[in-house]
């Protein structure tokens, strides 16, 4: 049997308890047993159930002797004969195919717990309300169907979940295995369940399906104070029994005392935030002052008004909570005195507003909309780990006048009956059914069906913010546009369930974004970035000129001549320079991680040529037309495994060398790089394939935790061939079993060992076995763009560079943020000349990019002409390698991109300098040989100076401990004399604040200079507000200009209007005029 629902019946509501049998027995998931836990001696309730047992075989009766909720579910529990289990209690409303899709993903993910969306109802105001801790609002979308667990990060300590027992889905074989049950006690027996399954599964998940629907009367945070009294007083008794349970549960588990004393904290918090939901503010000069009123008022309660009923039972459960808090003597007591005092100050401070009831939730949406202002399709082909996120987030979109039409193309999975569940509750839910015939055929079929004046699409891996639709649909119907796009979010979900998002631009020119912009003629708009889910499209013109999708099978490159297509024909359309659509860059089964699909682009672009041809319009478009090809041709090739690549080569010279031989095809029509590779590609297709491109050199020393991930990012994709040499420098951990793995299953990766001799070492090391066109020198603690290889050997091949640069920025471990670096690049210090020497750069030529190697990229041939090696040092072993490297470069190309992230830990090699304070002096030092050997130094001298002051300085104010003391010394007294920065006056240097900052190292001794740069870092933060605050203000004009100006085109068009109908200006319009010029005048 697949399922028991135990359903709980306390109370002779037969009426009540109908509606939820009824709910019950008409779920879609038919093999079920229903349990009818029923209190002993309601008569008409157990005829009720007795009535239902005789008309279906699914329904079984049972009594409970005890009065107790835990008794009702543990006498069920006993008698469950389901895989899984479902807990409600008579009253509840479960929703329409809920069930079956709750249990699927149960059985899917193996999960012991399954947490699920339920939904509160408001008796009184015949309201739905907005719950967050039981709609999961907290969730991430990175959280859901992910194992949560106790560790210092989890979601469950800083988000507000409930801890009901009937919002969860939970195995049977698990509960009985670990002995799980409710207690027998009127309060707490959720709370003790829960920790009890939390604590003991290897598998609770959290999911976005709305289950049931609950009154507001059955939750403790009803508005019935005599509830609240009793739910305090027997709380006052049981909570040090509950938190004694919980503790005595933490260490069953073995979880650590740190870990048993955050649990405690957090269900101490809870308590008191339940507290404050039932009373506000009490007035100082209300009747009730004291606590003799509190009395006398009691004893009167019978002549109360109602506002002073209800002041009276706000002021009741105040007092009641405070003496509990002051008299509590169980275990923890001062914690949870300052638990109660912390919530006290919100409630003092006003912050009590956040506890009223929540706001109206919109659960059924019942009408199907007459005139839906946009339609979304969303085809659909097993994503059912993914689509409650997409269909969710339309169902809380603020455009509210749209429908959904959802395309099953013949899914093999559970999507069907979560397509079911959302349209069960939303009538703007259509779905269509259909055996498979692919990604083309079922997004024609929605543009058919389509009855909104504009279209958009969501993929179902995909999701949107709230406000997407009503804020494109309102810029099209502004400027009457035949579609708008917009920028969008790329992201994936980290391993803690974070996201991680990449802001991904239309294009890099700004001067086409926010204005009317006809596509058929603007050509460079062809290059902007290829998708057709960003935006939305005119059903008129998509009609007009039938504009549809190739009907190929599967989904491969379908939308590329849609989006071909759109923007031949499109003569109003706007490109928004702000992002909406979130586009999943994870999902395994995306067709974009298909390495088998190789003739499906040839198909595409037959089919869009075919069109051009009809429509007479292929010599207008043939560039682009054979641009885009070859583009999308590579990145086939990219995609493909190794055994198709060789093979596709060779299909491409068929397909490209009569365009090139007569002329269609040239390096103006491809541009620089693709012309080349094309060429090359022509004259030796095998020998393209095997030319290894990157030597990529890592080295690692007890880099276990992180390892996974660096390789993963650099492998995940083979856009082009490399080798991946893994350096150990001798691990004490288990890094060269992890790094022996990758070599094992990935041929690319090379493990080379050695004696513990330092990063520097290492990486000399694993140069002597390199044999690729170019070298990466990569950390093993960070982790990079999917990409990264590619794009930076592609600038190097264009120009035959002998170094590329690209930006990086920090990933903070802790925080799991990032910081962009900005001077990782010197945009203000790069020539105009591309590619460039550093001759070129007009001064301060050390300043133009960081001296560390991971984001570079060095040709091989280049580095051994040149003799270069990293010092073999414990940290700053590669400035002088980098640094040698830009020098002697006769091409320096630039990638202003960021593609690596830097990984900032708390215990990794480049925060704890203090081991190795000396290594930047001595790396300066060789510096200045290596330039003195080539007979440089004369030529950068002055820019060799400013670098030593920059780089004495920031290790000096950014190390810690008993090191900064002896670096203070050395510098102050010997070093700055020996690197020749002593001697130069003020106007020698190109920083002045660097130059007084470093006199005063010279002025102050070490613990006074600690004083100067606390008060020197007040007034840079004061000078940065003062810069910010004048920034906001000049930003706030330039607004309220463009407003002021959009309404003067809107009076002009208006005036215009009513001149061509020949009527009289507008009542008040003159008036308005002269508003505006008054309002134009004062911005």
């Amino acid at each position: 049997m697949n399922l028991s629902i135990i359903l709980s019946v306390q109370n002779d509501n037969v009426e009540e308890l109908q509606k939820s049998l009824d709910s019950l027995l008409n779920q879609s998931l038919e093999d079920i047993e229903l349990l009818c836990v029923v209190k002993k001696g309601l008569a008409d309730v157990q005829g009720c159930v007795q009535a239902y047992k005789e008309k279906d075989s699914r329904v079984v009766l049972l009594e409970s002797e005890g009065n107790c909720l835990g008794d009702f579910r543990n006498t069920a529990l006993k008698k469950a004969q389901g895989d899984y289990v479902l807990l409600f209690e008579s009253g509840d409303i479960v929703l329409d195919y809920a069930v079956e899709a709750v249990y699927h993903k149960a059985v899917k993910y193996n999960t012991d717990v399954l947490r699920f969306m339920t939904v509160i109802y408001d008796d009184d105001k015949k309201i739905y309300r907005k719950f967050r801790e039981y709609l999961l609002s907290e969730l991430r979308p990175g959280d859901v169907h992910r194992s949560v667990s106790l560790e210092k990060d989890s979601l469950l300590y800083d988000k507000d979940f409930n801890h009901e027992a009937w919002t969860g889905i939970y195995k049977r074989a698990f509960i009985q295995e670990q002995g799980i049950t409710f207690g027998s006690y009127p309060y707490g027996i959720d709370l003790d369940f829960y920790y009890q399954t939390l604590l003991k599964s290897s598998n609770t998940m959290y999911c976005m399906d709305r289950v049931a629907v609950r009154s507001l009367d059955k939750l403790i945070i009803s508005k019935d104070v005599e509830s609240f009294k009793g739910y305090a007083d027997d709380y006052g008794k049981t909570i040090n029994f509950l938190l004694q349970k919980v503790e005595d549960l933490c260490i069953e588990c073995g979880l650590e005392k740190k870990k048993v004393v955050n649990i405690v904290n957090l269900e101490m918090r809870r308590f008191f935030d339940l507290c404050m939901k039932y009373y506000k503010t009490v007035e100082e000069e209300g009747y009730l002052d004291n606590d003799a009123d509190l009395i006398n008022a009691e004893e009167n309660e019978d002549e109360l008004s109602d506002e002073q009923a209800e002041d009276l039972q706000n002021l009741w459960i105040k007092e009641t909570t405070e003496r509990f808090a002051r008299k509590y003597e169980g275990k923890y007591k001062e914690a949870l005195y300052r638990h109660y005092l912390m919530n006290e100050k919100r409630r003092i401070d006003g912050c009590n507003k956040e506890y009223a009831l929540p706001k109206k939730y919109k659960l059924y949406h019942k009408q199907v909309e007459k005139q839906p202002k946009v339609t979304v399709v969303i085809p659909t082909m097993n994503v059912e780990d993914y689509l409650n996120l997409a269909l969710d987030s339309l169902t809380h979109q603020t455009l509210e006048k749209c429908e959904f039409i959802i395309l099953n193309d013949g899914s093999t999975d559970h999507s069907m009956v979560i397509m079911q569940e959302y349209a069960a509750v939303d009538k703007r839910f259509v779905i269509v059914d259909k055996p498979n015939s692919g990604y083309g055929n079922s997004m024609n079929i929605g543009i058919d069906k389509a009855r909104g004046e504009y279209l958009g699409i969501l993929e179902p891996d995909d999701f949107v913010p709230v406000k997407m639709f009503e804020e494109l649909y309102r810029v099209c119907k502004i400027n009457e546009l035949d579609f708008v796009k917009a920028d969008f979010i790329r992201f994936t979900v980290n391993p803690d369930g974070s996201l991680m998002e990449k802001y991904n631009r239309l294009t890099g020119k700004k001067k086409y974004y926010n204005k009317v912009i006809n596509t058929s003629e603007e050509r460079e708009t062809f290059k902007f970035i290829m998708n057709t889910w960003s935006g939305i499209y005119s059903v008129d013109f998509l009609n007009k000129y039938q504009i549809r999708h190739n009907e190929t099978p599967g989904a491969s490159y379908q939308d590329n001549g849609f989006y071909f297509q759109t923007f031949a024909h499109g003569q109003r359309v706007m490109f928004i320079n702000r992002p909406y659509y979130m586009n999943r860059r994870d999902n395994p089964n995306s067709s974009m991680f298909s390495k088998k699909k190789e003739r499906c682009i040839t198909q595409e672009y037959q089919f869009i040529g075919e069109l051009l041809e009809k429509q007479g319009i292929k010599e207008t478009y043939s560039d682009i037309y054979w641009r885009k090809k070859y583009g999308n041709f590579m990145m086939t090739y990219r995609r493909l495994s190794e055994d198709l690549k060789p093979g596709y080569l060779h299909h491409i010279c068929d397909e490209f060398k009569d365009a090139v031989n007569d002329g269609t095809v040239t390096e103006e029509v491809l541009g620089l790089h693709a012309w080349k590779q094309l060429n090359e590609i022509l004259a030796d297709p095998d020998a393209f394939y095997e030319k290894l491109r990157v030597s990529v050199i890592i080295p690692v020393y007890n880099g276990a935790k992180y390892i996974g991930q660096c390789l993963d990012t650099i492998l995940l994709w083979n856009e082009i061939r490399i080798e991946v040499i893994v350096v150990d420098d001798g691990s004490t951990d288990n890094t060269v079993e992890i790094i022996r793995e990758y070599e094992a299953k990935d041929s690319r990766v090379k493990v080379i060992t050695q004696q513990n001799a330092g990063a520097g070492a290492a990486r000399n090391n694993g140069l002597q076995y390199a044999k690729g066109e170019y070298l990466s020198f990569l950390d093993a603690d960070d982790f990079f763009e999917y990409d990264m290889l590619r794009k930076a050997y592609d600038r190097a091949y264009t120009y035959e560079a002998d170094v590329v640069v690209f930006r990086s920025d920090e990933f903070y471990e802790n925080t799991h943020q990032y910081r962009d670096i900005p001077y990782t690049i010197n945009a203000n210090l790069l020539p105009k000349k591309r590619p460039f020497t550093m001759d070129e750069v007009s001064h301060d030529v050390f300043k133009l990019c960081v001296g560390w190697a991971w984001d570079k990229l060095f040709k091989r041939e280049f580095v051994l002409e040149n003799h270069l090696l990293f010092q073999e040092q414990r940290t700053t072993n590669d400035m002088l390698f980098v640094f040698s490297a830009l020098i002697k470069a006769q091409s320096i190309v630039i990638n202003s991109e960021i593609l690596a992230h830097h990984r900032k830990v708390d215990d990794s090699l480049s925060v704890t300098r203090e081991k190795s304070w000396d290594c930047f002096y001595k790396a300066l030092l060789a510096l200045r040989e290596q330039l003195k050997t080539w007979g440089l130094y004369e030529r950068y001298e002055q820019d060799f100076i400013n670098y030593c002051q920059h780089f004495t300085l920031w290790n000096l104010e950014s190390i810690q401990g008993e090191a900064y003391f002896k670096l203070y010394e050395k510098i102050k007294n010997e070093w700055l004399e020996e690197l020749g920065v002593y001697h130069h006056e003020e106007d020698y240097f190109y920083n002045q604040s660097e130059y007084e900052r470093l006199h005063r190292v010279l002025e102050l001794d070490a613990q006074d200079y600690l004083f100067f740069m606390l008060e020197h870092q007040k007034q840079m933060v004061k000078a940065e507000k003062l810069k910010n605050s004048q920034a906001n203000k000049n930003k706030e004009i330039e607004i309220n200009k463009k407003v002021l100006l959009h309404e003067k085109k809107l009076y002009k068009k208006m005036k215009k209007l009513s001149s061509e109908n020949k009527e009289k200006e507008p009542s008040g319009a003159k008036s308005k005029k002269k508003s505006f010029w008054a309002r134009l005048k004062k911005a």
